[in-house]
């Protein structure tokens, strides 16, 4: 008993995890308790796994009227902050995670991007590297606002796809309508992260349309709508590249 709460007071921070069903007792899975303005308060069923401890958290064993003895102990108001820093890092980490994985589901790669922004700044850099190009993109995707943008085309192209939107948005953008702009409009909010030269390489990009454009724009090749992504990977590779001749000057300088 003394070891269980010397380790609860020697460990920093430990993720928590949904208790399993309590063998004594037959209880289902128990979640954290939340207290009033003093504190919060975490209880814990003894066999199961360690929800949160922190240095200072304060111990206290007693019984339950069900007879099964369970620890509970209380976190200080202070560190409320502390864990809503982590969910709120959480759920960053979600968002970039899940933004990427639906690029790769839809058939773009970092690669892919890279290599847009190696057309558009090849001629201005003698000494481009690929790698160059790959690191401007992933800083890029890093950002919450391209990520949430990526999110948002990609979902609305897959609703259109499964015939999911109301007419006439249904139609207009399954055959991505010549005057159609909102694509573009999404588009711009991750152009402009780097400057207005954002602006100027995707308007050219858009139109030349190189590399993995030209694939998305196929719809007959590939049978799925990329109103969104299309424009989405255009900007990005726009913003990539206004971030590398951004830093390029910089050196220069």
């Amino acid at each position: 008993m003394q070891s269980f709460l010397e380790l609860i007071g020697r460990t920093e921070i430990e993720m928590y995890s949904r208790l399993s069903r309590n063998a004594e007792t037959g209880d289902s899975d128990k979640e954290a308790g939340f207290a009033s303005a003093a504190g919060v308060e975490v209880s814990e069923f003894l066999g199961g796994d360690t929800r949160l401890a922190s240095r200072g958290f304060r111990a206290v064993a007693r019984q339950t009227s069900r007879g099964s003895r369970r620890w509970s102990w209380t976190i200080p108001v202070k560190n409320r902050k502390v864990m809503q820093m982590l969910e709120k890092k959480r759920a960053i980490h979600m968002t970039e995670e899940t933004a990427r994985k639906w690029l790769h589901e839809r058939g773009v790669e970092i690669e892919d991007i890279a290599d847009l922004v190696y057309f558009l700044q090849e001629k201005y850099h003698p000494n481009l590297q690929m790698e160059d190009c790959i690191e401007n993109v992933e800083r890029v995707l890093s950002k919450r606002e391209v990520q949430n943008a990526i999110l948002t085309g990609i979902q609305l192209d897959i609703l259109a796809e499964q015939k999911k939107l109301g007419e006439p948005l249904q139609s207009i953008i399954d055959t991505d309508e010549s005057l159609y702009g909102v694509d573009e409009i999404l588009a711009f909010s991750i152009v402009n992260i780097y400057g207005s030269i954002g602006f100027t390489n995707y308007g050219f990009i858009d139109k030349a349309k190189p590399g993995i454009l030209e694939k998305l724009n196929d719809k007959e090749a590939s049978g799925k709508c990329h109103t969104f992504l299309d424009d989405i990977v255009g900007a990005v590779a726009a913003a990539a590249s206004s971030r590398l001749a951004h830093r390029a000057a910089n050196i220069e300088d």
